[in-house]
């Protein structure tokens, strides 16, 4: 609760209040959108287009832009973690248990299995490239509208030791070759091979300026 009352950004989630008693919780901004997991998939009977994507997108490292310049890290950038708006458009960052100050000695396993990034899961000492490889696969994710991983190799440990192993999510059809080039390099698995979020911004705007259509998801 401290942490998100002193972040102020329209793109992450406002906090109001916090209140205690026999429960104790957080008053936040209502985002009558529900999460974006939920509308990529439990609700596929709502289509998008992908300049809903490339929207997300840009808004999704603009918060997280602001983030590493506070010399923080997420940790656990993943779809249940971003809110939409009624109309879908609209996106903020939420959860922020996970989140830390880079000056920590972050070597713990700290997210969630399928958008962890390997050195995270290797107990190494990690920094805000974790944060850059969660976005290339949450970027795969909202183009295919599909899992990271299949069901069947959905168990934490499994995907964990597939990501170590060199396994990524397949590469995608008919996606803008800049595009696709941007997603690889973001889950590389070495994190100085990984752009800034500087880079991941620039490349984003230019990408949807150049290639974007409207073409339902």
């Amino acid at each position: 609760a401290k942490l998100l009352h002193e972040l102020v950004h329209p793109n992450i989630i406002k906090l109001y209040a916090v209140f205690k008693g026999d429960q104790m919780g957080l008053i936040l901004e209502l985002m009558e959108g529900g999460s974006l997991h939920e509308l990529l998939h439990q609700n596929k009977h709502i289509k998008y287009y992908t300049e809903h994507v490339f929207g997300w997108a840009h808004q999704c490292v603009s918060a997280v832009k602001y983030l590493h310049g506070k010399d923080l890290v997420h940790r656990d950038l993943k779809p249940s973690n971003m809110l939409l708006t009624n109309d879908y458009v609209g996106l903020k960052l939420c959860d922020f248990g996970t989140a830390a100050e880079l000056k920590t000695s972050m070597t713990n396993n700290r997210g969630t299995a399928a958008w962890m990034a390997p050195e995270v899961f290797r107990g190494k000492k990690y920094d805000q490239k974790c944060d850059i490889f969660s976005f290339g696969i949450l970027m795969w994710e909202m183009l295919t509208r599909r899992q990271p991983f299949t069901d069947s190799d959905s168990h934490a440990y499994t995907i964990l030791w597939q990501v170590s192993e060199g396994r990524r999510p397949p590469e995608i059809k008919d996606c803008p070759t800049p595009f696709m080039d941007l997603i690889q390099r973001c889950w590389d698995d070495n994190p100085n091979k990984r752009p800034s979020i500087d880079e991941v911004v620039d490349i984003i705007d230019v990408i949807r300026e150049v290639f974007l259509e409207k073409t339902y998801i």
